[in-house]
């Protein structure tokens, strides 16, 4: 079933209302939060002070993190590797990566993906909490709720280890308005799959979905915390259109 045919309505929880196992949790998640953000700012004055054990690779910055609107400055990603068994180089978002090698006559053969609701079956064990719009310190909007299952479609389908550069972030998926961008909050360059994202991005559509009335569509936005130092940020772009835009910010 694609994206815009799913009947399927996002659960929509006041901060009053969310399910009684996420109360208590609550404040052990600002906790790991707070600890892992004095944890980076203590690798910050390290790093800094030894030349000799630690280098962030030069990557192209495309904007900064304060024309972003994101933790981090925006850079390009440039895959270079295999996508379901298919050899890649491009430059962009994952989609325009697959525009790219469908332009060379290159065709990448799609997995076949379980159904977007047994996306969260794997999350529990390492998401350690999200945050939705409005996110202090952060302008962003909401993103439209119709192309948000054929995102993580994508990302389910399309088998690849993404590098994150350390402290940066990159768009990882821009389709209809919508934008997913992966940062890395640490120091050092981290890799995990395309999967992982689109489960990330599900407990942004679980928790982080309104409606400003019945005959008005869904939106969401937010940010899904990973325990191994990186997130996942949904926001409203409009410079998202078919096959992405690199570059917009």
């Amino acid at each position: 079933m694609s994206a815009r045919s799913s009947t399927h309505q996002p659960q929509q929880y006041k901060d009053s209302e969310h399910p009684a196992i996420m109360k208590p949790l609550h404040s052990i998640t600002m906790m790991v939060l707070a600890i892992t953000f004095l944890l980076n700012e203590v690798a910050s004055a390290t790093f800094s002070g030894s030349q000799e054990s630690f280098e962030i690779p030069a990557t192209e910055i495309i904007a900064s993190a304060a024309d972003a609107d994101l933790p981090y400055p925006l850079v390009k990603n440039h895959p270079k590797g295999n996508i379901n068994g298919i050899h890649v180089e491009g430059t962009g978002t994952m989609n325009e990566i697959i525009a790219q090698q469908a332009a060379r006559g290159a065709t990448i053969p799609l997995l076949s993906v379980s159904p977007v609701a047994k996306c969260n079956e794997s999350l529990e064990a390492y998401a350690i909490g999200h945050f939705c719009i409005p996110v202090a310190g952060h302008n962003w909007g909401r993103a439209p709720y119709l192309p948000l299952y054929e995102m993580v479609t994508f990302f389910q389908e399309y088998q690849y280890t993404w590098s994150m550069e350390p402290r940066r972030c990159a768009m990882a998926l821009c389709i209809d308005d919508a934008a997913a961008y992966v940062c890395n909050d640490w120091f050092s360059v981290h890799q995990t799959s395309l999967a992982e994202f689109a489960e990330h991005l599900m407990e942004i559509v679980h928790f982080c979905c309104v409606s400003q009335g019945p005959q008005v569509e869904w939106s969401c936005g937010g940010q899904s915390f990973d325990d191994l130092g990186w997130n996942v940020i949904l926001k409203w772009n409009p410079g998202c259109k078919k096959g992405g835009n690199l570059g917009q910010t």
